[in-house]
């Protein structure tokens, strides 16, 4: 073997490597900040309706644990029975969709609270 097959060889290592790394594309981060801008949305519009609807702070709390965070993370671990939702994209996705179901349910509750009058 000579100096230019160990320099390829050397070479193949080192991209072989780098397949592996977890890289984030720009893309992604870019996702990733969306869905975190959704959850919270999602989370501050559960927590009014459930302060004003209930008025006590320790529920409008729980509401937002369960209805916001709880749900999707349980459908996360379920999902995380397959390899190949054992990532940060796909678990990414289920937040995402989940975000966008609890923020689209209240505000549409917002609408009926506020149509049936305060």
């Amino acid at each position: 073997m000579n100096d230019s097959e160990n320099m390829y060889d050397l070479e193949a290592d080192a991209r072989d490597q780098d397949v592996g790394k977890n890289k984030f594309s720009i893309g992604f981060v870019v996702f990733l900040l969306i869905t975190i801008i959704l959850a919270t949305l999602s989370s501050l519009a559960s927590f009014s309706l459930a302060l004003v609807r209930s008025g006590d702070m320790a529920t409008a709390i729980g509401s937002v644990i369960g209805h916001s965070h709880l749900f999707p993370l349980m459908n996360i671990a379920i999902a995380s029975f397959w390899k190949s939702m054992r990532n940060m994209r796909s678990r990414t996705k289920i937040y995402f969709c989940w975000s966008i179901l609890t923020l689209l349910a209240a505000l549409s509750q917002w609408a009926k609270y506020l149509t049936s009058g305060l």
